[in-house]
C-alpha cells in the first residue's frame, strides 16, 4: 500500500514539475513572441503598440532584460520620454542585460545629463559587448571631449571613424575640437576641412576651422570663412562678431569696425545685452588702430632668445610672451587699476567696478606656463595657465583656482600689450594641471616670476 502512495506521489509531483516547466517555456515563448510583434510596430513608427507589446511580454515574463530594453529604446527614440528610458533601461541592466545598445542608450542619456563618468562606463561596457560599435566610441570620444580630456577623446574618435565608414562628420568636428584643445592646430584645421568636404553647407566646420585659423595667426582665412557663414546664415549675430576679431588680426580696422557695426545691429534687434560690448568695442577698435600705426614707425622690442632648465630653447617670441605674462600677474596683484590698464588694453574701457569685481577676493595670482600657438611681427598668440588663491566661506584653508586663458598680444606705444585674453573652454582642471606641470619640469620652477633666465 505505501510503495503504491509513495508511487502515486513521485508521479504528481513530476506531473506538477513538468507543468510549471511547460508553463515557463510557454511563457517564455509567449514573451518572444510579444517582443517580436513589438519589434515589428517599432520598424514601422507605430510607437505607442510597441510599447504596449513590449509591456505585455514584461507581464508574461517579468524578468525579462530584453523587453524592458525594447520598451526603453521606443521610449527615448520614438517617444522621446528620457525618464520612462532610463528607467526601462537601468532595469534591464539590474536583469542581467549583456545588449551593446542596452548601455550604449543609457550612456547616452547620462551624458545628456552632464553625468560623464557613468556615461563613460556605460560607453565602455557596450564597446566590451560590439567592440566595432562605432558610435560608442564617437560618443564615449564626445563625452571624454566634454570632460576636459581631449587626449582620450582623440583615441576614441579615431577609432569611430576607422569604423564609421558611412558619416563621419562629427567625429572630424569633434576630433578637431579635441586637438585644437591639445594646441595641435594644424591637425585641427585638417579635421574640420574633412568635416567642410563631407558637408559644404555646414556651417559648425567653417565656424570651428574659422576659430583655429585665429589662433595659427592666419585672420584672413579665418575671415574667409566667417564670411561664408555669413552667406548661409546672415541672421546669426555670433559671426559678425568672429569677423569683426578676424579683421582686428589682420590689421583691417575699418573691416573689423563694419563687421561690429553688422553685429551691433544684429545684436539690437534681439534687445541683446552684449549691445554696450559692442558699441564700447568701436572705440577700441579706433584707439587700437591708432596705436598700431604709430607702433609700425617703431622698431618692435623682444629680448634675445636663451633656454629653459631642461635646455629647450626659449625664443624671443616666448620669452616675451613670459616676460608680458609676470607684468600683467603683478598689476594684478597690485589691485592699481591704473597698473592693469596699462598692461591689458580692454580693461581700459571697463568701469572700475567691473574690473575690481573682476580681481575680486583673489590674491597670489601667479604665471604657470605659457605656450605660443602663432607669432607675427606685432602680434603674439599664446596659451596661457593662471593660478590664483581664492577666498571661499564655503570651505576651509587655502583655495586655489586655476584657468587657462588664450591670451594675445599686441606691440602698441612702445611696449607689448594684452589686447584680448578670453578662457580656454575644454580643458578640465586636471588637464589644465598637466600643462602647468609640463612647463614646470621645462623651467625648473611653478612660478615663472621665478625663472632665472627670466632677466637674462
Amino acid at each position: 500500500m505505501f510503495p503504491v502512495r509513495r508511487l502515486m506521489a513521485q508521479i504528481c509531483l513530476s506531473l506538477i514539475i513538468l507543468l510549471a516547466i511547460s508553463s515557463v517555456v510557454h511563457a517564455e515563448e509567449s514573451a518572444q513572441d510579444l517582443i517580436q510583434k513589438g519589434d515589428t510596430y517599432f520598424r514601422s513608427n507605430s510607437a505607442d503598440q510597441a510599447i504596449a507589446s513590449y509591456s505585455e511580454a514584461i507581464s508574461v515574463a517579468p524578468n525579462s532584460p530584453t523587453a524592458y530594453s525594447k520598451r526603453g529604446i521606443t521610449y527615448l527614440l520614438a517617444k522621446h520620454d528620457p525618464e520612462s528610458a532610463l528607467s526601462d533601461l537601468s532595469k534591464s541592466i539590474e536583469l542581467g542585460s549583456t545588449s551593446a545598445f542596452t548601455y550604449f542608450y543609457r550612456g547616452t542619456l547620462y551624458f545628456q545629463r552632464e553625468f560623464f563618468d557613468p556615461a563613460i562606463k556605460d560607453f565602455t561596457k557596450a564597446i566590451e559587448y560590439k567592440p566595432d560599435f562605432a558610435d560608442a566610441y564617437s560618443y564615449r570620444g564626445l563625452t571624454y571631449l566634454r570632460k576636459g580630456t581631449p587626449a582620450l577623446a582623440v583615441t576614441d574618435l579615431t577609432k569611430s571613424i576607422e569604423l564609421n565608414t558611412y558619416d563621419p562628420y562629427a567625429d572630424y568636428i569633434n576630433r578637431g575640437a579635441a586637438y585644437k584643445s591639445l594646441g595641435l592646430i594644424d591637425l585641427a584645421i585638417a579635421d574640420f576641412s574633412k568635416a567642410i568636404q563631407m558637408k559644404p553647407q555646414g556651417a559648425e566646420g567653417y565656424i570651428s576651422r574659422g576659430n583655429s585659423y585665429m589662433l595659427a595667426g592666419k585672420p584672413l582665412s579665418a575671415a574667409d570663412d566667417y564670411n561664408y557663414v555669413i552667406r548661409l546664415k546672415p541672421n546669426e549675430p555670433s559671426t559678425y562678431n568672429y569677423l569683426s576679431y578676424a579683421f582686428e588680426d589682420a590689421d583691417c580696422f575699418d573691416k573689423a569696425i563694419e563687421a561690429n557695426d553688422n553685429y551691433l545691429n544684429k545684436v539690437s534687434s534681439l534687445n541683446n545685452p552684449s549691445v554696450n560690448d559692442a558699441n564700447t568695442r568701436v572705440k577700441y577698435l579706433q584707439d587700437l588702430k591708432a596705436a598700431l600705426t604709430s607702433a609700425k614707425e617703431k622698431k618692435t622690442k623682444l629680448p634675445p632668445s636663451t633656454t629653459a632648465v631642461d635646455g629647450s630653447v626659449v625664443n624671443s617670441i616666448e620669452r616675451q610672451a613670459i616676460v608680458s605674462g609676470v607684468s600683467l600677474m603683478e598689476a594684478y596683484n597690485s589691485k592699481d587699476l591704473n597698473k592693469v590698464r596699462a598692461v591689458q588694453l580692454e580693461t581700459r574701457y571697463l568701469p572700475d567696478d567691473q574690473i575690481n569685481k573682476f580681481l575680486g577676493n583673489s590674491k597670489d595670482w601667479t604665471l604657470q606656463a605659457v605656450e605660443v600657438l602663432s607669432s607675427t611681427e606685432t602680434r603674439i598668440t599664446a596659451r596661457m595657465v593662471f593660478s590664483r588663491e581664492t577666498s571661499n566661506q564655503n570651505y576651509l584653508g587655502r583655495n586655489f583656482s586655476y584657468t587657462i586663458h588664450l591670451a594675445t598680444l599686441c606691440f602698441m606705444d612702445g611696449q607689448w600689450r594684452f589686447i584680448r585674453l578670453p578662457k580656454e573652454r575644454g580643458l578640465d582642471l586636471f588637464s589644465t594641471m598637466q600643462v602647468a606641470e609640463k612647463s614646470a619640469k621645462r623651467f625648473g620652477v611653478d612660478d615663472l616670476s621665478k625663472w632665472t633666465g627670466l632677466s637674462k
